[in-house]
This record gives C-alpha cells, sequence and structure tokens, in this order.
C-alpha cells in the first residue's frame, strides 16, 4: 500500500507518504494558495508526548514550541519585497513515531515567487540539524528512514532535489531534468522515481530518473506515451506508472 496523500499528517504508516506538492511560484503572489488550502489545521490526537497541539509542540521533558499555521508578516507585498521577506509563511508538523523524529514543514510566500525549508527535531525537542531549504513536495519513505525534497517550480530551473536521512542530513542530490512534474517512492522506501518533462525532436516526452536510498542512479530512460514500468534491484521487483507526456 503506498499512500500519496496531499493533506498534513501527523501519524505516519511504514510506507512512504507524500506530505505536500508546493503551489507555483507565480501563484503565491497574491489571495489564497493551493498549498494554502491543502494545509490546513495540525492537531495530534494521540496524548502521548511529545504532543502536536493548536500553535505548540510539547515535547518530553517540557520543553514547548511553537509553531504557525499561518502568520501574516506584512499587509503590503511591495513591504516584503522591499525587505527581501515572506509576506507571510504556514507550518506544517509531522510526528514520525518510528523515528522518534518532528518535522516541521515551514512555506514561505514571497511577492516573486515561493519556498519551503524542513527542520528535524528528536522527541525532547532539540534541533537536530539545521533547516533544509526546497521548493516542491516531501515524501517521508519511513522503512528506509528517508526523506525526499523533489524539486520544481514554474519559474525556476531546478535540475536536482534532495535526499536527506531521518536527521535531516544530506544522504545525496539527485540530478534530473529542469521541468520535473511527479516523484514517488517505493512501499519499502528503497527505490525513488522523479518524473521530468522534455520536447525532443519537437515531441513531448517524459524523462524517468530512478535512484536507490543512497542516491545511486540506477536508471534513466524517456518515453513518449504513458506506460507500466518495471525492473528488479537487488532481487527485488520494482513497478510504477508513468502518465502521458505533459
Amino acid at each position: 500500500m503506498n499512500f500519496k496523500l496531499l493533506l498534513p499528517l501527523i501519524f505516519l504508516l511504514n510506507t512512504p507518504v507524500a506530505i505536500f506538492a508546493a503551489e507555483s511560484p507565480v501563484a503565491s503572489q497574491h489571495g489564497k494558495t493551493d498549498l494554502e488550502e491543502k494545509l490546513g489545521p495540525t492537531i495530534d490526537k494521540d496524548e502521548s508526548l511529545p504532543l502536536v497541539d493548536e500553535g505548540t509542540i510539547n515535547f518530553i521533558g517540557g520543553k514547548v514550541i511553537e509553531y504557525y499555521k499561518r502568520r501574516q508578516l506584512h499587509e503590503k507585498p511591495l513591504d516584503a519585497y522591499r525587505k527581501q521577506e515572506p509576506i507571510y509563511y504556514r507550518e506544517n508538523v509531522v510526528k514520525i513515531n518510528k523515528w522518534q523524529r518532528i518535522a516541521v514543514i515551514k512555506f514561505m510566500s514571497f511577492f516573486e515567487g515561493s519556498r519551503s525549508e524542513i527542520r528535524i527535531y528528536d522527541y525532547n525537542g532539540i534541533l537536530i540539524n539545521k533547516a533544509t531549504e526546497f521548493r516542491g513536495e516531501v515524501i517521508i519513505a519511513t522503512p528506509s528512514s528517508r526523506i525526499l525534497l523533489g524539486q520544481r517550480a514554474k519559474n525556476y530551473n531546478l535540475e536536482k532535489s534532495i535526499l536527506l536521512d531521518k536527521n535531516g542530513r544530506l544522504v545525496a542530490e539527485l540530478p534530473h531534468a529542469p521541468n520535473a512534474f511527479k516523484f514517488g517512492s517505493s512501499d519499502d522506501g528503497i527505490i525513488f522515481w522523479i518524473l521530468s518533462s522534455l520536447v525532443r525532436d519537437g515531441q513531448p516526452r517524459t524523462q524517468i530518473t530512478v535512484f536507490d536510498n543512497a542516491g545511486l542512479l540506477l536508471h534513466t530512460w524517456e518515453t513518449d506515451k504513458a506506460q507500466p514500468v518495471g525492473f528488479k534491484y537487488n532481487g527485488k521487483q520494482y513497478k510504477f506508472d508513468v502518465p502521458a507526456p505533459k
């Protein structure tokens, strides 16, 4: 079973989970964004510590950290532009019981574009590693202790995604074509794939790039049609579907 949910999550099962897809950089300039609709409130229904409550994370040992579902920093976008600061930001909290980690994913909306960052805390509230910035979506692969920051944005040529371990430390940078539109992971978290759009001889094509959980490039190829993809790695069969080129 492979969950691909564009929702805020608290408890993650032992399968990879897609947390959210970041909005278009252009869409972040005015009004309510797609990502803003997807995030919603983050409330922990499990009363065991750490407890994710309305606006606070209560860690083991008594430490409390605030987070913001939405914090407006500037009423006028031009003020944010002049100061090179976000217009507003939102934070989503993910409690990963298997790792005993808390991930805080922060989305920041700027006058031109948007970007996100992820911070990882242990259950005592200690920030394990500095925040990692990215543009795109997050896949948390609990079985292999990996976090994929799949990078994509309409107004930027992003030619690599980022693979982290459960402590937010860099495992590898994953190169791919700039127009990535879909990211995925196998149920066991061993295989990650990135689909990118490109044009070859005037025809739309999809580039498929596959990596293992150490960041090793396993396969890369192109197709001009929708098709299932299957291959064997370390004695195990993997498969996923590739949509028609965009």
